[in-house]
């Protein structure tokens, strides 16, 4: 990260560091321009972990879709997505579900909402809205969207719970093997790009959830 781009790239939130964004983006042209790099910054707090500069990026994003509207839906659903992950890091599902929601428009870019959405259902066990869930991902399968190792795992893993919860535990568990599989690949699809769309540490819940799918004995 150079000095040039730390403004909006850098996890730091001081009174400092904030007049120097805000200094910055007014004279930055154009709302899309605006709301991406309030969504860099944003997920540049998010990613600390830490709650008050979650807090910030909650704010920074909720502040850029009202001052820095864009001619593009995709900016929008994008600043929609990862408010989702915000509230999600803070256990709030109700908003987390309300943004996520916001950011399946099911237009021809579609961001990471369509996988983190059912998986964060499944994974947090948010039985009510499994079915919406299913449909997600079986829409995503439909539509081709299944070309990363992620986007397999999250397709087989949401299938394997909905299953299970349904008492269908043969069939849970062939899923659940599939997305194990898919959770264990090491190289990426993507030959220039090694470790995109593998899935990472933060789903070893849903990952320890399958396993044991697998290991529940068959009737």
């Amino acid at each position: 990260m150079s000095d040039n781009d730390s403004w909006y790239r850098s996890s730091n939130w001081s009174e400092q560091d904030q007049k120097l964004f805000f200094d910055k983006i007014k004279r930055t042209r154009g709302g899309s321009s605006r709301s991406q790099y309030a969504k860099i910054k944003a997920i540049s707090l998010i990613e600390t972990m830490d709650s008050k500069k979650i807090d910030s990026a909650i704010e920074l994003l909720n502040h850029s879709l009202k001052e820095f509207p864009s001619e593009f839906d995709m900016d929008t659903d994008a600043t929609n997505e990862v408010l989702g992950d915000a509230y999600r890091f803070k256990k709030d599902f109700h908003s987390s579900i309300s943004y996520y929601e916001k950011a399946l428009t099911w237009g021809n870019s579609r961001g990471s909402a369509y996988w983190e959405y059912p998986e964060m259902i499944v994974a947090h066990e948010l039985t009510d809205l499994y079915d919406q869930a299913l449909a997600i991902v079986n829409r995503n399968a439909k539509d081709d969207e299944l070309i990363l190792h992620y986007h397999i795992f999250v397709y087989h893993a949401v299938r394997a719970c909905v299953l299970e919860y349904n008492k269908k535990l043969k069939e849970a568990r062939q899923e659940a093997k599939l997305g194990l599989e898919a959770a264990g690949a090491k190289t990426s699809v993507l030959s220039y790009h090694p470790t995109v769309g593998l899935v990472d540490p933060s789903k070893r819940s849903l990952i320890s959830k399958l396993r044991n799918i697998v290991n529940k004995i068959v009737i």
